[in-house]
C-alpha cells in the first residue's frame, strides 16, 4: 500500500483540511474473467488485478466463472473475490481458478440444434446484472478476436505467450508491456 500511487492521494488532504479518503466517493466494481485455453500465468494475473484493485482503489473486484460462458448463464455465475481468496497459495495452482472455456463464441454461439445464433447482448445483460464498471478479460488472441470484436468499450488484455495448444518454442518469447493488446469494444 505504501508505494501505491492511490493510497498516497488518499492521504492528501483537501483544501478544507478533510482527508479525501473520508470524503464519500462511490466504489467501483469491476468483473475479471479467463477465456481460452489454460497456461501458466493465469492465476498471477488475476491475484495481480484483485490485490491492486481493492489495495490501491478501494474497488469490489466479481469473478466471472467459466469465461463468458459464465456471463449466459442465469443466474449469473461469479463469486467475489477478496484478498483472502487470492493469496500467493493460488500462484502455485495449475489452470485458473475461475475456469475458463474455449469454445462458445458470443457472436456466434452454437446452438444443440446445429443453428449458430448471437447471444452477445446476453452477455451484456449478465455484465449489467452485475453493476460491472469495467470487465478485464484475461485470453489470447482467439479470445478477444471472438469474444469481443464487435461491441464498444475499451478492453485491455495481458498478453498470454504460452498455453497447451501454443507449447513455447525454441526462439525466446517476444517481450511486452503488458498492454499489446487494446480492442475497442461497444456496450450499447
Amino acid at each position: 500500500m505504501q508505494g501505491c500511487p492511490a493510497a498516497r492521494r488518499d492521504r492528501a488532504r483537501t483544501s478544507k483540511g478533510m482527508p479525501m479518503a473520508s470524503q464519500a466517493r462511490p466504489a467501483k466494481t469491476i468483473g475479471i474473467l479467463t477465456s481460452g485455453g489454460d497456461c501458466s500465468g493465469l492465476n498471477a494475473a488475476i491475484r495481480a488485478v484483485v490485490c491492486r484493485a481493492i489495495e490501491c482503489h478501494g474497488w469490489r473486484v466479481l469473478g466471472i466463472r467459466q469465461g463468458t460462458m459464465g456471463l449466459l448463464r442465469r443466474p449469473v455465475e461469479f463469486e467475489e473475490l477478496g484478498l483472502r481468496i487470492v493469496t500467493t497459495n493460488i500462484l502455485r495452482m495449475g489452470g485458473t481458478i475461475l475456469g475458463t472455456t474455449n469454445k462458445g463464441d458470443p457472436f456466434a454461439f452454437p446452438m444443440s440444434d446445429g443453428s449458430v445464433r448471437d447471444r452477445s447482448d446476453e452477455v451484456i445483460a449478465g455484465y449489467r446484472e452485475l453493476g460491472l464498471d469495467a470487465l478485464i478479460g484475461i485470453g489470447g488472441d482467439g479470445s478477444f478476436s471472438s469474444a469481443f470484436p464487435r461491441r464498444s468499450t475499451t478492453m485491455s488484455a495481458p498478453p498470454r505467450t504460452r498455453s497447451a495448444s501454443n507449447p513455447p518454442s525454441p526462439s525466446p518469447p517476444r517481450r511486452s508491456t503488458g498492454c499489446s493488446r487494446r480492442r475497442q469494444v461497444t456496450t450499447g
